[in-house]
């Protein structure tokens, strides 16, 4: 998550990063990137995180039920 960010994350960041995803399961020469691949599904999945938690924020405090 970015600390500098001004907006929340869109789908078009989501996108990117799964793309980049997908570019890294292979490198030029057909060698695999998985570790750059999960990266990069990790990034997209805190991406996602971060949208849903500004689209739905939590509302704290609650009071328990009586």
């Amino acid at each position: 998550m970015s600390t500098q960010a001004t907006r929340p994350p869109d789908i078009a960041d989501i996108r990117k990063q799964l793309g980049l995803a997908a570019r890294h399961l292979t490198a030029a020469n057909g060698e695999l990137r998985a570790d750059r691949c999960i990266s990069q599904i990790i990034y997209a999945l805190t991406f996602t995180l971060e949208a849903l938690w500004s689209a739905f924020p939590p509302e704290y405090p609650k009071e328990p039920a009586p």
